[in-house]
């Protein structure tokens, strides 16, 4: 290879290598790039090989450490190479050492250089001289987000350069060459050593030297804060006394100090919401002067506008004011209680012109707490406020809007809930509830995070319940506080003196807001029925002939429902809490009431015609995802008291369940369903049983499919519309399909034939229903080996669908075209078929691989040499069929994945599973124009490749594992000699 160009390395910063034209090198992983890292950082010096190993893998015994760098050294060559850059032209190993070159460059490098101008400069014009280059790549943390011993060893070295040229600075800021402005040289050394107290200390004295008082003191908040999240710790007194020196010369002010209340105890998560604030007013710049922070009782209104008033103390120089409002019950006391919170003076006349006067139009934010107890007459003096007071802007919080123009609101959501197991002790929602039990029981221990992940998600990330449930730990473990929480309201309450009333129990503060709305009880108590939420149109089918529009807009006024997504329709839903308050509030008699109305309206739900359609569009899993735990909690009710609705609900379910491969559930609802009504003649009853029909039939049971099909046909009536006929016709030659393909076209044919006049009469008729018949017609075609029919008949299909039909059929029907590309031998166009239809169910919330397909596919993919693909196919297919759990896909897996380890020379792989497959209840299907080997040749053909010891043992590895146990096993497999070749 040619010598390449050099190499650049960025250490400020995330760590970044790239080439001369500025492309970056791709690493294999990122310990691979820590090599390069630390290599970069001593460019032009030979390494020992050990220190290097010990210094890049320090968990690793010495030997594992030495063989990680040599399997390091060899990546890193690659990885060099692939991005057009000569390995031997810049890395330099041999037996005992390792270096770079001095043609490998560094913002670290060119900061050395300048480092050393500084230190060996002779006067002080001559060091303030060598500023500009030291801070022109100081443009973050050096390896930011490595946390290994060397680079905190570099991360001292600039440190101290960097105190030397600060100290410089605050002794002779006038001195600073031209297009250097001190105080931001000193903002930029804060940034790149954001820990380093030494250098914040520095940064102050130029604060205090350049006039920039003001601005020290946020630099010194922003650091006193991330010291104590971080480490629960305070800053030195040395630092404090100058952040109290800079405070003292930054502010000059006459009007009073704030008056914001000293937090007690730690603040978690709400980084986008402090972000939205910072946005609105930390530029104290014109634009919103009323932002209203929105949220039901307990949701943390007021400790998140406490902390950002906090944070924003110092860009108002302090003039930030807190107004409680609780004991406030007339609009009309607001502006005396503001001028004596504040403290302009006991003899001060309690007007606005006063307080106007008082403040000018110097920069005001004022922190307004709890202003829906006042609601009534709020907006004419809040907005007279800000009409008398230019600079005044006001950060309130309210369960319900203030209602003037101009007015901003930002809906407080609830704390963060653990995202995964890995997450648990790092969500927001868990770390405030240990915070705040730790202050009640020091002893009380985290080593439960399943516990306390269930804790915080049964409790919705409310601050006030985690707070609650965490005053319970000095008598109470948290297992003992989860069973506690079946009757919330007695276990969450605390006698804390500390707590306002309303705080002290779960249940006063709810009842707060429902107090507020008397006219929308009714509505919350219908809605407390619903699990999952619910549409305004549903809102409106539980209580018709009432005003829902006009309540639901007061429930959410008060914040006691919210919204929780619109895309095509609104959705909203209440926190649990407030869903038992409501449940509780009715009698017996009532809720029995609210339960009707909620299973009628979900019956309206399925009769409404965009859901009667059975065409399967992007909206259809959607909506039914959506409702599905309405439709459980109406389905149950009416098994109980209108069995008849219960048998409507399931009926309409049964494509979603055969849709989404939930065969087993839609099994279990039918049955339930059909057992609950008389067994008599009727289409509802007859239909029920063809949908259980294709629920058994997803689960292999045949026998039992084809009964139930013979049951739901003698109780169809004799009017009943051909078109329904055809359908059991159609699900008919579905399970015949499995046994007899030349039968079961007899049964599509017969199908298609019935439904001639429905078509005539109304063409939608085909895309709605007709067209899996002829579809399904075609595959069986296929099956019985006439290829061509099959394929006239499955493209007809397909290109007809292509218009607007059922998606989820022109996805199946496309993948069955490839089915017949593959038996003809045109893998490429399988393939692209096969990836064609993934393309199409994907996006609807739907799963290949839960189908098979993907076997399928890396059939076509390891035929085309393509091997490792096949092997990642076949991975991610077997962990969905692991779900969908049908005969037929796992069969298809094992054959497929046998074939790919045949073809990589993984002999003894294929063996095992091959012999696995003598096992299973159903075969894979194959066409009878399929001419590849079968696995019983394929046994025979890998016996003669083994000695009979190897096979004996192939073929028994797997005799003992269940099919789920080997899909898993097809997942976790690490091939040795698998890899992609050309076909």
């Amino acid at each position: 290879m040619a010598s390449g160009p050099a190499l650049r390395l960025t250490l400020f910063g995330e760590f970044k290598a790239a080439n001369t034209k500025g492309d970056l090198v791709v690493f294999s992983n990122r310990k691979v790039a820590l090599l390069c890292a630390y290599l970069g950082l001593r460019a032009g010096s030979s390494i020992d090989r050990t220190v290097v190993a010990r210094s890049v893998w320090p968990d690793a015994d010495p030997q594992a450490a030495l063989a990680s760098l040599r399997n390091g050294l060899n990546l890193l060559r690659r990885d060099l190479a692939a991005s057009e850059i000569d390995p031997d032209g810049v890395l330099r190993s041999d037996k005992t050492h390792i270096s770079f070159g001095e043609n490998v460059l560094s913002d670290r490098s060119e900061f050395g250089r300048s480092s050393k101008r500084l230190d060996l400069a002779t006067s002080p014009e001559q060091a303030l001289s060598a500023l500009p280059s030291l801070f022109e790549v100081l443009t973050d943390e050096l390896l930011k987000g490595v946390d290994l011993e060397w680079a905190e060893g570099e991360r001292s070295k600039v440190e101290q350069t960097i105190l030397k040229a600060l100290s410089l600075v605050a002794e002779s800021p006038a001195s600073v060459p031209p297009g250097c402005e001190p105080f931001s040289l000193a903002l930029q050394a804060a940034a790149a050593l954001p820990q380093s107290e030494p250098v914040l200390q520095a940064a102050l004295r130029v604060a205090l030297a350049t006039g920039k008082g003001a601005e020290g003191v946020k630099l010194y908040r922003k650091f006193e804060r991330n010291l104590r999240e971080r480490l629960s710790m305070a800053p030195a007194e040395a630092t404090i006394q100058l952040a109290r020196e800079a405070r003292k010369a930054g502010s000059g002010r006459e009007l009073p100090p704030s008056n914001l209340p000293a937090a007690h105890t730690q603040f978690f998560g709400r980084a986008s919401e402090l972000g939205a604030i910072d946005k609105w007013y930390g530029t104290v710049s014109p634009g919103a002067r009323l932002l209203t922070l929105l949220g039901t009782g307990g949701i943390g209104k007021t400790r998140l506008a406490l902390e950002a008033g906090d944070r924003l103390a110092e860009q108002y120089q302090a003039h930030v004011w807190f107004l409680e409002l609780d004991s406030i019950t007339e609009a009309s006391e607001i502006v005396p209680r503001l001028i004596e919170t504040i403290g302009f003076g006991e003899d001060a006349p309690h007007t606005v012109a006063h307080l106007a006067a008082s403040i000018g139009s110097r920069p005001v934010l004022l922190v307004m707490d709890n202003l829906e107890q006042i609601a009534m007459g709020l907006g004419a003096i809040v907005l007279e406020l800000l009409q008398a007071c230019p600079g005044l802007r006001i950060l309130a919080t309210s369960r319900v809007p203030i209602g003037i123009p101009g007015e901003q609101t930002l809906r407080v959501p609830p704390l963060p809930l653990p995202a995964s197991a890995g997450e648990t002790m790092r969500s927001a929602s868990v770390r405030l509830f240990l915070d705040r039990a730790k202050h009640i029981n020091p002893q009380i221990q985290d080593t439960e995070p399943h516990l306390l992940a269930d804790l915080v998600t049964k409790l919705e990330g409310l601050p006030l319940a985690l707070c609650l449930a965490a005053a319970q730990t000095d008598l109470l473990t948290v297992k003992e506080i989860l069973k506690g929480l079946e009757d919330r309201f007695q276990v969450l309450v605390s006698e804390h003196p500390d707590l306002p009333e309303r705080h002290q129990r779960l249940w006063s503060c709810i009842d707060w807001s429902y107090r507020m709305q008397p006219e929308a009880h009714r509505l919350l108590k219908v809605l407390a029925a619903f699990r999952g939420g619910w549409t305004l149109k549903l809102a409106q089918w539980a209580c018709p002939g009432e005003n829902v529009r006009g309540a639901l807009t007061g429930l959410l006024r008060a914040s006691l429902v919210h919204e929780v997504g619109r895309s095509d329709t609104v959705r909203f839903s209440m926190f649990e809490s407030i869903r038992e308050f409501a449940e509780a509030q009715c009698t017996t008699a009532e809720w029995e009431d609210c339960q009707a109305a909620h299973a009628h309206a979900i019956a309206e739900w399925f009769r409404e015609a965009q859901h009667v359609s059975r065409s399967f569009n992007s909206g259809y899993i959607a909506e039914r995802v959506s409702e599905y735990e309405n439709f459980r909690r109406a389905f149950e009710w009416a098994l109980q008291n209108e069995p008849k609705l219960a048998l409507e609900i399931a009926n309409g379910l049964a494509y979603y369940w055969f849709s989404r491969d939930m065969h087993a559930e839609g099994r279990t609802w039918l049955e339930r369903a059909i057992s609950a009504v008389p067994d008599v003649p009727g289409e509802e009853t007859a239909m029920a049983r063809r949908a259980l029909a294709t629920m058994l039939t997803g689960l292999s049971h045949y026998e039992e499919s084809f009964a139930q099909l013979e049951r739901g046909l003698l109780l169809l009536p004799d009017d009943t519309d051909p078109v329904q006929r055809a359908r059991f016709l159609n699900s008919m030659g579905n399970v015949i399909l499995n046994f007899n393909p030349s039968e079961a076209i007899r049964h599509f044919e017969a199908a298609v034939e019935l439904c001639h006049d429905a078509i005539e009469a109304d063409p939608d008729v085909w895309n709605r229903i007709v067209a899996s018949f002829e579809g399904n017609a075609g595959f069986a075609h296929y099956l019985a080996g006439n290829l061509d029919e099959a394929e006239r008949m499955i493209n007809e299909v397909v290109e007809r669908l292509k218009n607007g039909g059922n998606d989820d059929w022109l996805a199946y029907f496309t993948h069955n075209s490839g089915l017949v590309a593959m038996v003809k031998g045109d893998l490429a166009e399988a393939e692209r078929r096969f990836v064609r239809a993934r393309g199409i169910i994907e996006p609807f919330g739907l799963n290949p691989a839960t189908r098979g397909w993907l076997s399928e596919e890396a059939v076509v993919v390891t035929r085309q040499g393509r091997l490792s693909d096949a092997l990642q196919l076949l991975k991610q297919g077997a962990e969905g069929i692991r779900s969908a759990r049908g005969q037929e896909q796992y069969a298809e897996c094992f054959e497929a994945m046998a074939e790919c380890c045949e073809a990589a020379g993984e002999y003894e792989e294929a063996v095992a599973l091959l012999s696995s497959l003598k096992r299973l209840d159903r075969p894979r299907q194959r066409s009878a124009a399929d001419d590849s080997p079968t696995p019983e040749s394929r046994l025979s053909s890998l016996r003669e490749r083994l000695n009979p010891e190897r096979f004996k043992a192939a073929t028994a590895r797997y005799r003992d594992l269940l099919p789920s146990e080997i899909l898993q096993e097809i997942e976790e497999f690490e091939p040795t000699r698998l890899a992609n070749r050309s076909a």
